[in-house]
């Protein structure tokens, strides 16, 4: 029996972890952005169907993310916490999950350690911090997942509700996602379990037209909206285009989400190659525990592997389950005397090269100053800690200590995150810059380079008004707002030579340069005054 007060003080960490700087650090583009955009649209133009944002059409999904958005901006106001905050409840929710319900299936000590484990995954963490939709998703599949189990093992009726509700919520999500994992589950439990036909009780030819009501129903406003246009759409772009091939280049290789799980938890990487045997090799002998948790790897992982389509949060339901393989080895490494000589020197040339990698990515790589100074500080904690495990190697602390090890490289990134990014927060220092001169103008985004919708939103959500012309040629703009309408321009240095050339004199103006959050090179933005042309 654990105490219950490293239960609560492990949860106030990870909570703690979850929660900072989401402040601070500046909205993701292209994702993140866009559904902050769909949020703030949906509360100010009271169109809570049709997601709608400048330079956010591919980003459009179903609306409940972005209506759990709006509720907490309506708490909080507009700003990048109120964005994050129901993805934090939601990986909180999946970690309370896995602990709390976990332990029903699994020691309680296994659980908690994989709460632990998962809390030191770099993707589980990021989701919490970049509010795409996947921590959501996250939270309803692994919902689903106890679901499935606890109808399998004691027939409850009650959880028989939760799997559907998780379905239902699920898809009014991210569409098919958490269906073919649940169908997936489900259907390897009705092969390879022997309690299979408990799961008869959840009776799907009945309950899932039910569930799938809430989706159906807002389609069906959808269509009366826009005649079926925003349905299409989403037909071809999320469901035939990922079948048939990939997008936006996102594709890769057979095996490639496997390799992306062992990058993701590559702070235990001691653990994994046994982890995975011993896991597998139990669920062939039929161990309960093991071999649900085998099942739900491969159902929250295996399908995507030959999915043409590649992204690594497509397999973030098998983060979970990998997560309970880690803990059982973790939980056994001293009982089963499984100190392998070849997986400790692995486990510390991987760790030292990651140090030595990330002191010296500065000066490989061409990258702003503080972003290496960041790395570095990172490196040198790698280093230390390291070197502390490889002292501890004998230790009955060695567990504890690689755990707290593990969790603080994670809390030392995201505490260091704010002061790395400050060098890719161009659409940020722009709004900045608008509301510190202190004019509540009219804003043409002329330069559509990078189509970034966090500098509209950032500028919409300072009060500033973002007019429609964004897409008009620049030709037209300047004959357009060179009279008395004030207004201000965000331009390209294309665009403002332009400018220049056109007016035929100096003008008054404001130069930002920076990197762009989510693609390789530097851009520029010229920030110019329609009092200033005349």
């Amino acid at each position: 029996m654990i105490e219950q007060h490293k239960v609560k003080w492990s949860f106030l960490a990870i909570t703690f972890l979850l929660l900072i700087n989401n402040g601070a650090i500046p909205l993701w583009d292209q994702d993140e952005s866009a559904y902050a955009g769909f949020a703030f649209n949906m509360i100010e133009q009271h169109n809570w169907l049709v997601p709608d944002f400048p330079f956010s059409d591919v980003h459009r999904k179903p609306p409940l993310h972005f209506w759990n958005i709006a509720v907490f901006n309506k708490i909080f106001g507009y700003n990048t916490f109120a964005v994050r905050f129901s993805s934090v409840l939601a990986v909180l929710g999946t970690l309370l999950l896995l602990y709390f319900q976990g332990r029903k299936f699994f020691s309680e000590r296994t659980a908690l350690l994989a709460v632990w484990v998962l809390a030191g995954s770099f993707l589980v963490t990021a989701i919490a911090k970049v509010a795409v939709t996947d921590a959501t998703v996250l939270f309803f599949s692994t919902l689903c997942a106890f679901g499935l189990l606890h109808v399998l093992h004691f027939k409850s009726k009650w959880w028989v509700f939760w799997f559907w509700l998780g379905i239902a919520a699920g898809v009014l999500v991210k569409g098919p996602p958490v269906l073919m994992f649940a169908g997936m589950f489900g259907l390897l439990l009705l092969i390879f379990h022997p309690k299979r036909w408990n799961l008869i009780q959840l009776h799907p030819w009945f309950f899932l037209p039910i569930s799938l009501l809430p989706f159906t129903y807002w389609a069906y406003l959808t269509y009366q909206h826009d005649g079926g246009v925003f349905l299409n759409w989403m037909l071809d772009w999320y469901v035939l285009k990922r079948i048939d091939g990939h997008v936006f280049g996102q594709t890769g290789p057979v095996g490639m989400h496997l390799l992306g799980l062992l990058a993701f938890f590559v702070l235990f990487i001691r653990f994994i190659p046994l982890a995975i045997w011993n896991g597998l090799r139990a669920a062939l002998r039929k161990d309960d525990a093991l071999l649900i948790t085998a099942l739900w790897w491969i159902a929250g992982w295996f399908f995507y592997e030959f999915s043409p389509s590649k992204l690594p949060a497509y397999v973030i339901a098998a983060h979970v389950p990998f997560a309970i393989f880690l803990a059982y080895q973790i939980a056994g490494y001293y009982a089963e005397n499984k100190s392998s000589r070849v997986f400790s020197i692995v486990q510390f040339f991987i760790f030292y090269s990651l140090s030595l990698g990330l002191i010296s990515a500065q000066f490989v790589v061409e990258i702003p100053a503080v972003l290496g100074n960041t790395l570095l500080i990172l490196g040198v904690y790698v280093f230390l800690w390291t070197s502390i495990l490889f002292w501890k190697l004998k230790s009955k602390a060695y567990n504890r200590i690689h755990l707290l090890g593990a969790f603080g490289f994670v809390f030392l990134a995201w505490t260091l995150a704010p002061w790395a990014t400050n060098a890719v927060n161009s659409s940020k220092r722009i709004a900045d810059s608008f509301q510190s001169s202190g004019e509540k103008v009219q804003v043409v985004i002329a330069t559509n380079y990078g189509n970034q919708p966090s500098l509209p939103y950032y500028l919409m959500a300072q009060g500033f008004k973002v007019l429609d012309e964004i897409k008009t040629p620049i030709e037209e703009i300047v004959s357009e707002y060179s009279g008395n309408v004030q207004t201000a321009f965000v331009l390209s240095r294309a665009q403002f030579d332009f400018f220049t050339e056109f007016f035929d004199k100096e003008i008054p103006h404001e130069h930002i340069q920076t990197l762009m959050i989510d693609r390789k090179g530097s851009t520029d933005y010229f920030i110019v005054f329609s009092k200033d042309l005349n």
